[in-house]
């Protein structure tokens, strides 16, 4: 066992060691060489994981208020829902919620939804039948909940959806919906 300083009653921890072991283990404080250089490893990584868990909290307050900067939002994103809609070449449409809260997955709250009504290749009509759900529930419960609301809603869409989902809106002179805010874009969601 290598240590990087050397402690009281070292041949008595060691005897106690190997017994447990069922073979002779030696306590080293090595000074100088490769041993010496594993032992500096070991306390580098150690201090690296100590202040990485520290600092997690601050660092992400840090992104969330860029976060909140950068998409203009009027407070700080606390609760962020993505949302994704998947299938299997047009059949068997799923959608899947991934939550984090503040900056941390909430596992608890994932979830995944069964598209009923919207017609499975359109990826539109089936975002807007789980928007509409899940803000409709939130709605039904807001007095209980806290955070009924996300601050932010990223949508997975590909570059040929959010072209589409464009020119859609240019051409009736409308504001784009906004791939991560559909609670401003789509008030009658909510």
């Amino acid at each position: 066992m290598l240590l990087p300083f050397a402690i009281a009653d070292a041949d008595v921890k060691a005897e106690w060691l190997s017994d447990r072991r069922g073979k002779k283990v030696e306590i080293l404080v090595p000074a100088r060489g490769p041993r010496h250089d594993l032992v500096e490893l070991a306390r580098k990584n150690a201090a690296a994981s100590f202040a990485s868990r520290r600092n997690t909290r601050d660092d992400a307050q840090a992104t969330l208020g860029r976060l909140q900067r950068r998409l203009g939002l009027p407070r700080l994103p606390r609760v962020i829902e993505c949302y994704d809609i998947s299938h299997i070449q047009g059949a068997e449409t799923v959608a899947s919620l991934v939550v984090f809260v503040d900056g941390q997955p909430e596992k608890s709250r994932y979830r995944t939804y069964k598209i009923r009504q919207a017609e499975s290749p359109d990826d539109f009509a089936c975002m807007y039948e789980v928007l509409s759900r899940r803000f409709r529930r939130a709605r039904a419960s807001m007095q209980q909940e806290k955070d009924w609301i996300p601050g932010v809603c990223p949508i997975c869409w590909s570059w040929t959806e959010a072209r589409d989902n464009w020119v859609w809106h240019w051409q009736r002179r409308a504001t784009p919906a906004s791939t991560y805010g559909p609670a401003q874009a789509c008030p009658s969601l909510l």
